[in-house]
């Protein structure tokens, strides 16, 4: 369950944060969608050793767990052809934050 904003139908990003509320799941998918070109995606969680994953066709899927204070998930374009910056798409943030929380639905 998360924050969706119903003018944009898109998530409700504020400092770069993404609460997730588990409810009385034991984990869940998370599916990150780039819609321009490939890229590397380090994953951290305190406790934990960073994980770098790269996208396939723009997605990455990872299951993330409640007993995590926080993931941040860092982004960064991998080296191919073009840039996203030379083609005016739009770039994520650096990083994005996902915050699991128990407690279901949102106070």
């Amino acid at each position: 369950v998360y924050a969706v904003d119903p003018s944009t139908g898109t998530l409700t990003l504020v400092g770069n944060e993404i609460p997730i509320h588990f409810g009385g799941q034991s984990r869940i998918l998370l599916h990150l969608y780039y819609t321009v070109g490939e890229w590397e995606v380090e994953i951290a969680s305190e406790g934990s050793a960073s994980e770098t994953f790269e996208t396939s066709n723009g997605s990455l899927r990872y299951f993330i767990e409640p007993d995590h204070a926080d993931y941040v998930f860092t982004s960064t374009e991998a080296q191919q052809g073009s840039s996203t910056t030379m083609s005016m798409a739009p770039v994520p943030p650096g990083e994005i934050i996902i915050m699991p929380d128990s407690s279901c639905p949102p106070d």
